[in-house]
């Protein structure tokens, strides 16, 4: 007879020797217990019991007080018929106490556990029997159970269950209590987050966010909404089915046959008219029993847009002597001609070999830059490095905050293969929106592409300013050129419709000539 009633797989099928007795716990102890009792008293002497984890019934009853009162008012009505039975408790789930109240009323008591890949024993309590070797540690081999009676062996087994239980006397507290102190912990968690995100009001970038938009002196209140996580359990994860951003109005177009009136259409187009204004959204998509999908609209916010904007138009025939890059697609801002007085590279083969600490430092150090020579209306720069601005992982790229680059008139992201830094800005993330809100330009260029070209022989001729501009930063100047254009003038060009971007190489006396 297996006795079914936890939340966990089913440990045996139906067959012609096994049959199944399904309990709701939920019921209450007391009904429950009662209807064990009488499957028992039906079933009669010799029946061999296999019962699912009691461990299970703590989400039903939260304490652990009954659970023990269960064992002890079934286990001996179970040996007054003498019949076998099988009950399983997860390690450091329950209190002492009611260990020890199971432990006192049963007749066998075993510890399950691995070790080194290996199935263990070791019998804690046996009634009425004994032998030299029966309290020890046993290992599985085959059918047998052999003790582990070798010192060594037995050493190493023990250090290892010794470090596993390092904090099982914090968890061994009755489950009832263990609810309410993990609720004090994630208050305690909750009022730490939201002291952060108001002292993130003061912060650097918003400061910087505040005076480029003429707010400074203004008096802003934040608000701080909480809410429930959209999604569903997979397994011991909790998440969407679906999740992602969408705008009602798409200016950054990435190829030629996107309709930038398009947007998502319906959902998008509906919010769009309700607030009169282009909108950005952030949804998830979750299923119910039927796989009816449901989205939840988890944030939406007015979208920042630049409009129609005039035609560029781009020289089909440039040699590339005059050229610095050129690349189809993987740009976003809108079309764009704009001459550059700074530029500043990143060198990707210098910057992979730095550890993470420095890594950082060279993302202050931009920063710095940004503050000294970036000025959009009398010096605007380009910022060019390997893999992803913006990112908090310095493995993945250089990890800058917003207040360090909201000065540079463009930003690129060069792919570098060989240290697997590769170009990817995420379209839904509060990164992607200062740029846009930001006015810089975005472009991703792939040097091994076939339809990029990029001079890295001209990059390699143009004079390193850094030391002058910031002698204590000399250190870096194999990963960081700064050049700044005083007898020839960049211009950097894109244009939406065909796709093209290019930087061009213009000479005094050609730019005269224009």
């Amino acid at each position: 007879m297996y006795v079914r009633f936890g939340d966990h797989l089913p440990m045996l099928g139906e067959s012609d020797r096994i049959r199944i007795h399904r309990v709701d716990p939920r019921c209450g102890f007391e009904i429950f217990a009662t209807q064990i009792h009488l499957l028992i008293t039906d079933e009669g002497p010799g029946t061999f019991y296999v019962f699912d984890c009691l461990s299970d019934l703590l989400s039903a009853w939260a304490t652990d007080h009954m659970v023990g009162n269960f064992f002890r008012v079934t286990c001996p009505y179970l040996y007054e018929l003498d019949t076998i039975a099988y009950f399983a408790l997860l390690r450091n789930r329950h209190a002492l106490k009611t260990v020890e109240r199971i432990r006192n009323t049963t007749q066998v008591l075993l510890d399950v556990f691995n070790h080194d890949g290996q199935f263990h024993i070791q019998p804690l309590k046996v009634w009425q029997r004994n032998s030299p070797t029966m309290f020890l540690p046993h290992r599985k081999e085959g059918e047998e159970f052999i003790p582990v009676d070798n010192s060594f062996e037995a050493t190493r087994l023990l250090k290892d269950l010794g470090e596993r239980n390092r904090d099982a006397a914090r968890r061994q507290i009755d489950h009832w209590h263990r609810l309410f102190l993990e609720a004090e912990e994630r208050l305690e968690q909750l009022e730490n987050a939201v002291r952060n995100i108001f002292a993130s009001a003061m912060s650097e970038d918003a400061l910087t966010y505040r005076q480029q938009r003429g707010l400074a002196s203004q008096d802003e209140q934040m608000a701080l909404l909480i809410q429930r996580v959209s999604g569903s359990y997979h397994g011991s994860l909790y998440f969407p089915e679906l999740s992602g951003v969408g705008v009602s109005y798409n200016t950054f177009v990435w190829d030629r046959e996107m309709d930038p009136q398009a947007g998502m259409q319906r959902l998008l187009k509906t919010v769009e008219k309700a607030y009169d204004y282009p909108v950005d959204i952030e949804f998830t998509v979750n299923f119910n029993h039927a796989r009816a999908a449901r989205i939840g609209v988890v944030q939406c916010r007015p979208l920042q847009t630049k409009g129609e904007q005039d035609a560029v138009l781009i020289p089909p025939d440039i040699p590339e002597t005059q050229l610095f890059f050129r690349a189809e697609g993987n740009f976003m801002g809108g079309n764009i001609s704009q001459s550059l007085k700074w530029m500043i590279w990143v060198e990707p083969k210098e910057y992979v070999r730095l550890p993470q600490q420095e890594r950082y430092e060279v993302a202050r150090l931009i920063g710095r830059l940004n503050k000294r020579i970036a000025d959009r209306k009398d010096s605007p720069t380009l910022l060019l490095g390997p893999g992803r601005w913006g990112t908090s992982t310095p493995s993945l790229g250089i990890p800058i905050s917003f207040s360090e680059i909201n000065n540079f008139t463009a930003l690129a992201e060069v792919a570098y293969p060989k240290g697997e830094l590769m170009p990817e800005l995420s379209f839904g993330s509060h990164f992607f929106q200062d740029l846009v809100e930001g006015d810089i330009f975005y472009l991703a260029l792939f040097p091994e592409a076939k339809d990029c070209f990029f001079n890295s022989s001209w990059l390699n001729q143009q004079t390193n300013a850094l030391e002058g501009l910031l002698p204590s930063c000399s250190r870096y100047k194999n990963v960081v050129k700064v050049c700044h254009f005083e007898q020839q003038n960049l211009r950097l060009l894109a244009d939406i419709v065909s796709q093209q971007i290019l930087c061009r190489i213009y000479h005094q006396g050609d730019i005269l000539n224009k």
